[in-house]
């Protein structure tokens, strides 16, 4: 499978502690991380340099994608051009986008794209031992104490399946 990543999901694993958890789970699973290299180019915390490290893979828009994001981007005022480049990648490489982000979320799906957030991406690293019940508790928490807006719904759900 391949994902592709946007500033807001890697902020929120950042923030809950668990980034690193989901570059070891992708690489056992063989599933591609990626962005582009307009979300590469504005993460400051962590750096893209550490992320490609861990094994995301940068792609660049070709001018003609630039061009089709610029357009996307100029319709929907709540999505930034960051945004629809991971959308435009998702559809090129036929692959997920994760993301927090509803904007880019609701855009996406009516783009047909299949979307994951955090939480869901969470629960899935659970599911397969890559972190604890305890690990995922402490993510929730980390993350609504760093002001991630977050699905109450969904955090409710986690929580009491992980006994938080």
């Amino acid at each position: 499978m391949k994902f592709v990543l946007d500033s807001s999901f890697i902020i929120s694993l950042n923030i809950g502690g668990i980034l690193k958890d989901l570059f070891t789970w992708a690489k056992t699973q063989q599933y591609l991380l990626c962005t582009t290299d307009l979300v590469a180019e504005e993460l400051t915390e962590p750096p893209a340099s550490l992320l490609q490290d861990w094994g995301l893979t940068t792609y660049s828009l070709s001018s003609d994608d630039l061009l089709q994001a610029n357009h996307i981007a100029a319709q929907n005022l709540r999505v930034s051009l960051q945004d629809v480049s991971v959308i435009v990648l998702a559809q090129n490489i036929q692959a997920c986008v994760l993301t927090d982000d509803k904007p880019m979320r609701d855009l996406a799906q009516q783009k047909g794209i299949t979307v994951y957030g955090s939480l869901g991406v969470l629960d899935q690293l659970v599911k397969y031992g890559q972190i604890s019940e305890p690990q995922a508790c402490e993510a929730i928490q980390k993350m609504l104490q760093g002001g991630r807006r977050l699905p109450k719904e969904v955090v409710r759900q986690l929580r009491r399946q992980f006994n938080c």
